[in-house]
């Protein structure tokens, strides 16, 4: 049974396996008889989980021979970011300053691209992160202007996302809004947790900031999605966040992560939020309107679908 995981849900147990294509939900006793000797189970309401692990795993076919052909291209401009948020561990000191040559990913884009039409594709799919990208817009622009022009000549479609921190002038947000397809920005939803948590590098607020680049970008034609790290302090928040967020803001999806156990974030007196006690009933409180929102706990093995009172098109709860 190496393949097949169990996590506790309360007084329950859901039961996964990838490789044997089921998930179930059962109680400690049945858990326990599963363990114990899955093959000696006949009959009973066990008998169809004990059949579909007794069957041999399925694994994932071998890829074909096709060359092979990425249709997307991650590209990190710089580790460095021009942010010091309180729960951020991503190195950002000088010993890790260097920036991309944007040769070389326009050559990866070439590279792309010739495989891409060997095999008859016709998208590309690049996703700029960091660090902060747009810390060194300069390369981030010869990149975008380059994937364009060469997408175009081949009759390749092109899309382009961003995930900032949203710390730019309104003339460069209105050429960000513009020009991506979906901006992604990580914004922690009110001043008082933004500039808590996401401040300036000399200890300054970065809330007004980021709040008039998210005003910029609503009024553009970007997918814009707000990216919101939920702590053990935010979360009891989170309904009221949601709010003043998709007021404010005209945004097409709002995902809320939680928070990753840290050193960094752990000086800061923070911690990940608990699962059990705040995935679902913070939400609750959000019932007016039908969106489509989906909740994943640990590693994604249970979703549900819920209604809220939010105008965006999607929520989603990492």
């Amino acid at each position: 049974m190496h393949d097949i995981y169990a996590l506790q849900l309360g007084r329950t147990h859901i039961v996964y396996s990838p490789l044997h294509h089921f998930t179930a939900r059962v109680n400690k006793e049945a858990l326990l008889a599963l363990q114990r000797n899955s093959s000696g189970i006949h009959g009973g309401p066990l008998q169809d989980l004990a059949n579909r692990i007794r069957r041999p795993a399925e694994y994932p076919s071998r890829p074909n021979s096709k060359t092979p052909s990425p249709s997307k291209i991650v590209i990190m401009p710089t580790r460095r970011c021009n942010m010091r948020c309180v729960y951020c561990n991503f190195v950002t000191d000088q010993a890790h300053s260097s920036t991309l040559d944007p040769i070389q990913a326009c050559h990866f884009i070439d590279y792309a691209l010739q495989n891409l039409i060997h095999n008859k594709s016709d998208f590309l799919h690049i996703h700029f992160f960091g660090g902060e990208p747009f810390l060194h817009h300069s390369i981030v622009d010869q990149i975008v202007h380059y994937a364009r022009q060469n997408c175009i000549r081949n009759s390749v479609k092109l899309r382009l996302e961003v995930t900032t921190n949203g710390k730019f002038d309104r003339q460069y947000a209105q050429f960000v809004g513009n020009v991506f397809d979906t901006v992604v920005v990580s914004y922690d939803g009110s001043r008082a947790f933004q500039n808590a948590n996401r401040p300036n590098p000399d200890g300054s607020g970065s809330f007004k900031q980021v709040s008039t680049t998210l005003q910029v970008l609503s009024e553009t034609s970007t997918e814009l999605c707000v990216r919101l790290c939920a702590t053990d302090q935010s979360v009891h928040a989170l309904p009221d966040l949601a709010r003043q967020i998709t007021d404010a803001y005209n945004i097409d999806k709002l995902n809320i992560e939680p928070l990753t156990a840290n050193s960094v974030a752990n000086s800061a007196g923070l911690r990940p939020p608990d699962p059990y006690a705040h995935s679902f009933k913070p939400l609750s409180a959000l019932i007016t309107k039908r969106i489509n929102m989906v909740s994943k706990l640990s590693m994604g093995l249970l979703t549900s679908d819920k209604s809220a009172g939010l105008p965006v098109r999607s929520v989603k709860i990492h």
